[in-house]
């Protein structure tokens, strides 16, 4: 069985470069946090900016770079990102970043029963062993039964499930929309629920934490983005693997920032869920 890795190095080094934006984003959501009255707000507040990042684009086509053919299907997608965005921000900030980021890469888990049911793929039977090995990873991280059990934890799985159900809409959606309409009507639906949700309140927060807020914005636009330029540069199944960066990056910045020192039960439930990717990415030799 063999593993195509032929012109997709680009492709690897944009998802690294998205796994750490994504990992800042988590740490900006752990600053954040202590300062905005809770995480609906937190990402109301993110949204807002980084649709003020995005607004002199839109400005700039007159409005033609956010025209849709799928309405319906980014109301779907919007729906989903907030869902993703709120579970994503509360695992962020009730776990340590590491364990934050190892829940977040079993989409790659779910998104092989959606295949098969929503997408009508055809899952080899090396994917299948994957993803039993891999679910018992994120049951070892989890400690099922035990006294340091986490809600926060199940939290994290419910944002990896929408991210696996948002993959299946953007596949609906075909690539006919720009990146730049993708990422404006998703912010725009964080903003509006979240907004509904916080009565629009701004907090008064300081400086810094501005700051921190505007690094969020940007980290999340620039994860979005560098994922979309890795999709373009190889194959998705094989760019896919620089997301295991996401346990380094999380893991480093956690420490750095936090001092976070994840347990040994993460490492060895991070350690069997990996290797059940890795089995999930590979091809089976054809005759």
């Amino acid at each position: 069985m063999t593993l195509n890795l032929t012109g997709n190095r680009r492709g690897l080094a944009w998802v690294a470069a998205a796994a750490f934006s994504q990992s800042l984003g988590g740490a900006s959501h752990k600053i954040v946090v202590v300062e905005a009255s809770n995480v609906q707000t937190l990402v109301f507040l993110r949204a807002l900016v980084a649709l003020t990042l995005l607004l002199p684009v839109v400005a700039a086509s007159c409005g033609r770079s956010i025209r849709t053919e799928h309405p319906r299907l980014h109301v779907i997608r919007g729906l989903l990102v907030a869902v993703n965005v709120f579970c994503s921000a509360y695992a962020a900030t009730h776990l340590t970043l590491a364990e934050a980021n190892a829940y977040a890469l079993s989409t790659s888990l779910f998104l092989l029963p959606f295949g098969v049911l929503l997408l009508s793929e055809q899952q080899h039977w090396l994917r299948w062993i994957g993803g039993i090995i891999g679910f018992a990873g994120v049951l070892i991280m989890l400690r099922p039964g035990f006294s340091g059990f986490q809600w926060a934890s199940l939290i994290a799985l419910m944002g990896a499930l929408a991210s696996a159900l948002l993959s299946v809409v953007l596949k609906r959606v075909s690539g006919q929309d720009s990146v730049i309409a993708i990422n404006f009507w998703s912010l725009a639906a964080s903003a509006l629920i979240f907004g509904l949700l916080t009565g629009f309140h701004i907090p008064d927060l300081t400086p810094a934490a501005w700051g921190w807020v505007l690094a969020g914005a940007i980290s999340a636009l620039a994860m979005r983005f560098c994922y979309v330029w890795a999709y373009r540069a190889g194959d998705a199944s094989v760019v896919e693997m620089g997301g295991f960066t996401l346990l380094l990056w999380g893991a480093l910045i956690g420490l750095v920032l936090f001092a976070e020192a994840p347990a040994t039960r993460f490492w060895l439930g991070a350690a069997v869920m990996l290797g059940g990717l890795v089995l999930v990415m590979l091809e089976p030799r054809r005759s």
